[in-house]
């Protein structure tokens, strides 16, 4: 039982208590809420550290939820299943110093925050 992502027919990488769980870009914003099950990051650079700041909320005025230190060539990987984290305003992912490269993995509750926005 998998439920394709309507937006770009992407399949789920997990479904959890019968939520099907997505794999999202780190460096985009959703202003609706989600359920944030976990993160894959890393360094990408090899010889910086590197900081990612995530976010309830469309930018860094939201709520600091996850803040995130990576070291040179570190990854950091976290699973908050079964339950997750309740995103309710949206999610921003701030990456304040370094680079970094990875994924978020969310489930889309169907509510939306922005009116003009998905």
């Amino acid at each position: 039982m998998s439920a394709v992502w309507p937006e770009t027919g992407q399949e789920p990488v997990e479904v959890v208590f019968g939520r099907p769980v997505y794999p999202f870009a780190y460096n985009a914003k959703l202003y609706r809420p989600v359920i944030l099950f976990g993160y894959s990051l890393y360094e990408t650079t090899g010889s910086a550290t590197a900081q990612v700041n995530i976010y309830n909320g469309g930018d860094t005025g939201g709520q600091l939820v996850l803040p995130i230190s990576l070291g040179k060539s570190q990854s950091a990987e976290d699973w908050f299943g079964p339950q997750g984290l309740i995103m309710d305003v949206g999610i921003f992912v701030n990456v304040a110093s370094g680079t970094v490269n990875g994924s978020l993995f969310v489930h889309f509750t169907g509510l939306s925050r922005n009116p003009s926005g998905p």
